[in-house]
């Protein structure tokens, strides 16, 4: 084979091989060359053009369907991108099936061997990418943002030339290209461009490899111009009206035919893949309570709580006598109004309130207030006072938004054409109209423990009859539901389906039961007839099925211990007792798993993400002010603050996360949360948390202020909620204050579970069929993920609770917002 140098020459003289006057085109374009040259630029040539013997059978060897086509006595089954190469061959060769045509059929970049040869040489390229980028920077990510396309984008360089609108045409490079769209490279001095207007494309590129007209315009219409690596970039779609179904049959044969050689563009599958796979580390691990409401003239009702593994004990303290959840009656009447009307004017809704609740007579009575109310009516002191001393008291930090019906339903960002069995259905019309009523969510932070040392001891005992204004009426108006927010894989084994019977005993009682799904060590059981148990009662199980095929196993009496248990008291999730009597059922049952593992169906359940449950997690995201903040463990366990989730509710907090580096001081934010002895503090803590440990909860106090050359500094300064005092607070307040500005931030910090891999089998199993490295970087970005913290600014309730003057208040926001604002 020639050299790559002699490649042009040869695709050039191959064409005209066949013409009479083939030795004078020879001639002319080889005048340059030597004698060595000349003669393997001939051989090549006569090589590719010569008439090839062979017969090509194309089935289970690409990735299409196969159609018999006979030539010349000769029976080949090709796919449609092998038939486009074959007919154009035909028609370049004068009807001769050449050597040349052979060899573009078994190359081509559907062929499965070409396929796995481009993929390895894919991933060998990637190895050596690093999972994160600059560990100086934070990589910030909008919540709830998984950019979808409808089409394939195609990563694909073509010549092409746009012609404007009463303008003159220009040469342009295209960088990919779809179904419906376009984006092209340009040299922007040539025009004016402007979002909107139309434009004609002609494709003169590929009009010298297929049988398109080169004079054929195509309409188009501007929907994004972006300037990128010191290049203009135009983004086209399709406009409306132009229909050439001509155009579209081999654009969309193109893309089909093409698109394992050059490569759809994925980018989009990989940022919400990411995105995704980092919500589902955070959401499990909120404290925050999330309230559905709904509007009923001028009062919100409270229908849904969202509820956590971090935030149940939270809620706890909210169900009455009767076991129901009495939160909706904090929005009473006057509240609403004052809430909605924060709303409509356009300011930020974040208030404070503080709640307790006593029992009386076998019933309980909620208590709750805003401070603005206390404060308004000078109640603060008595209300704060007599309230901190009840074990029930609980402040929270409240924050409303407006819901967006639209952001309840995202489509995985997979194309809606391809088939996959992990696609998510659209929702159903019951859970469309459930989803309708909602109109606001709201955020209950609980700031208990920052609360306390702004509340007094003592109170004035006269003024106790007055709290009886702030108490909850005796039955709820609305009842409220509480919806778990479950992720199911984050379950520590794999589940398996297995039927089969068994006998448990409880205390006294025994009953005849079958094994409904088993685990290495957990299973779940349906006896015959209700029996005793509740949680964290022993229960043992024997195998009596299994006891038949495995006679010397030791599968009587099993030891397990009652996870949960349902109201009928005859289906029991059960987990293995870490007693050493169970280590040997342990040791079989997991053998037992291992042998059968490609027989056992797997169980998936994550039938609560699949509708309405989905929605509202989709509701929280488009409606969050919470900052999440990840933290990340190299293998060369190098540990640092990487990713940021920038929440749609804009805060002081969000802002100064949010600003850039150049605007920024040298000891820059990422700098100073990622070297300084606070992180160290973080990664200790997070090296020995559980899992199942109560987030390790901070205050972070920013200073920010100005230097003498006019540039912004920022320092911080980190206090433990559970063990700070009034004197603390206040006086790094007032002394930071006195010249400069404060951010006041809380910081709930919590180690990981695991992502919920089936939530994101979707986007994994597309990524992975065009980009493999692509997937395996993400992975090795998600088992890099140490702990999560979830953040949000607490400085209106600091200098609120401070009893700060409204002169200084005022003064404290207007330099910072100066100081988030200036450009320099």
């Amino acid at each position: 084979m020639p050299n790559l140098q002699l490649s042009p020459l040869i695709d050039q003289l191959k064409l005209v091989a066949l013409d009479d006057d083939f030795e004078k085109h020879f001639n002319l374009l080889t005048s340059t060359l030597d004698g060595p040259s000349k003669f393997k630029v001939r051989a090549e040539v006569r090589r590719l053009t010569r008439a090839c013997p062979r017969t090509v059978d194309l089935r289970k060897r690409v990735d299409g369907d196969c159609r018999r086509i006979e030539h010349r006595g000769r029976v080949h089954y090709l796919d449609e991108v092998a038939r486009d190469i074959f007919e154009r061959g035909l028609r370049d060769y004068n009807g001769v099936f050449t050597q040349d045509t052979y060899e573009r059929i078994m190359q081509a970049e559907n062929n499965y061997r070409v396929m796995y040869e481009q993929q390895k040489a894919a991933q060998a390229e990637s190895a050596e990418d690093d999972t994160f980028d600059d560990e100086s920077a934070f990589e910030l990510f909008k919540l709830g943002f998984y950019p979808y396309r409808d089409e394939e984008r195609m990563n694909y360089t073509v010549e092409v030339y746009i012609e404007l609108e009463g303008a003159s045409s220009c040469r342009a490079i295209t960088n990919n290209i779809s179904q419906g769209g376009l984006k092209i490279r340009v040299d922007r001095s040539q025009m004016q461009l402007q979002v909107g207007q139309q434009a004609n494309i002609y494709f003169t590129g590929f009009a010298k490899e297929f049988t398109i007209d080169p004079q054929l315009p195509i309409r188009y219409e501007i929907a994004r111009i972006s300037e990128e690596n010191q290049r203009t970039y135009i983004s086209l779609k399709r406009a409306d009206g132009d229909l050439n179904k001509d155009f579209d049959a081999f654009i969309n044969r193109f893309i089909s035919g093409y698109k394992r050689r050059y490569r759809v563009n994925t980018d989009n599958t990989e940022i919400a893949l990411l995105n995704k796979a980092h919500e589902q580390f955070y959401l499990p691990r909120m404290r925050r309570l999330t309230l559905y409401l709904q509007r009923h003239s001028k009062e919100l009702s409270c229908k849904y709580v969202l509820t956590t593994y971090n935030n149940e004990s939270t809620l706890a303290h909210w169900y009455n006598e009767t076991n129901e959840l009495a939160i909706g009656p904090i929005f009473n009447k006057r509240r609403s109004q004052y809430m909605i009307k924060k709303l409509e004017r356009n300011e930020s809704c974040e208030l404070t309130l503080l709640t307790f609740n006593i029992v009386a007579k076998g019933k309980v009575y909620f208590y709750s207030a805003l401070v603005e109310e206390l404060k308004k009516i000078e109640l603060w002191d008595t209300f704060a006072s007599f309230a901190v001393q009840k074990s029930s008291f609980q402040a929270f930090r409240l924050s409303l938004s407006p819901v967006n019906h639209k952001q309840a339903w995202r489509p995985q960002a997979v194309p809606q054409h391809i088939n996959l069995p992990s696609r998510e259905q659209p929702f159903t019309e019951s859970v469309q109209h459930a989803l309708s009523e909602i109109d606001y969510v709201a955020t209950l932070d609980d700031v208990t423990d920052l609360i306390k040392p702004f509340c007094g001891l003592s109170y004035n005992k006269d003024e106790l009859a007055k709290l009886r204004a702030f108490v909850h009426p005796p039955s709820p108006p609305h009842r409220s539901q509480a919806i778990k927010l479950e992720f199911v894989n984050l379950r520590s084994e794999q589940r398996y389906h297995l039927r089969s019977r068994c006998r448990v005993r409880s205390g006294s009682f025994s009953r005849d039961g079958l094994v409904l799904d088993i685990s290495e060590h957990g299973l779940r059981i349906q006896v015959d007839e209700p029996i005793p148990g509740s949680n964290r009662s022993e229960m043992q199980v024997s195998f009596t099925q299994l006891l038949q095929h495995h006679k010397n196993e030791p599968l009587t009496d099993v030891q397990y211990q009652i996870v949960n248990v349902d109201k009928s008291r005859t289906a029991f999730n059960l987990k293995l007792s870490e007693q050493p009597a169970s280590r040997a059922a342990a040791q079989f049952l997991t053998r037992f798993i291992q042998q059968r593992e490609q027989r056992l169906p797997k169980i998936y359940e994550n039938n609560s993400l699949k509708g309405f449950e989905l929605g509202l997690r989709n509701l929280y995201c488009d409606a969050a002010s919470a900052v999440p903040l990840f933290f990340y463990q190299t293998k060369t366990n190098e540990d640092f603050l990487g990713r940021i989730g920038v929440p749609p509710v804009i805060s002081d907090w969000s802002r100064l996360l949010q600003m850039p580096n150049s605007l920024l001081p040298k000891a820059t934010l990422p700098t100073l949360l990622n070297t300084s002895g606070l992180l160290d503090k973080w990664k200790s803590w997070l090296m020995s948390a559980d899992k199942s440990e109560r987030p390790m909860n901070q205050l972070l106090l920013f200073q920010l202020g100005w230097d003498d050359q006019n540039k912004r500094t920022v320092s911080v300064l980190a206090f433990d909620v559970e063990t700070v005092t009034l004197d603390d607070i206040e006086h790094h307040v007032i002394q930071a204050l006195l010249n400069d500005t404060i951010i006041a931030v809380n910081i709930e910090l919590s180690r990981t579970g695991r992502p919920d891999r089936q939530f994101i089998e979707a986007e994994m199993q597309y990524l992975s069929a065009y980009a493999q490295y692509k997937v395996d970087r993400v992975e090795r970005q998600l088992d890099s993920v140490l702990g999560v913290a979830d953040s949000f600014s607490v400085t209106p309730l600091l200098t609120q609770s401070l009893e700060l003057s409204e002169s200084l208040q005022a003064v404290a926001a207007k330099r910072l917002e100066q100081w988030l604002s200036a450009t320099n």
